[in-house]
């Protein structure tokens, strides 16, 4: 299965969420050999100021959601799950 560009950028960025789009560039290169440039890379992960900003906060965020994915049982349930609730004072 071959995966898109955006895909690409994703899983690298799981690395490390602040790498610089050149880094990002470089990694996507080594790992799959396709070339990005820096818009897609900015379409699949935002800019590189807003990633930098981040910092801790947002792995802290991500490993909430992973967490939250895992007891739910799967994406699509915790999707469903957030609809029902339909924001912070409905729940």
């Amino acid at each position: 299965m071959q995966m898109y560009k955006s895909e690409m950028i994703r899983e690298i960025c799981k690395e490390n969420l602040q790498y610089s789009n050149r880094e990002i560039k470089n990694q996507v290169w080594r790992r799959y050999g396709r070339r990005v440039e820096s818009n897609e890379i900015i379409n699949a992960v935002g800019s590189e100021k807003d990633r930098f900003s981040y910092g801790r906060s947002c792995q802290l965020i991500l490993n909430a959601g992973n967490e939250f994915i895992n007891k739910c049982g799967s994406y699509d349930q915790a999707k469903r799950i957030l609809a029902v609730c339909g924001g912070p004072q409905s729940c």
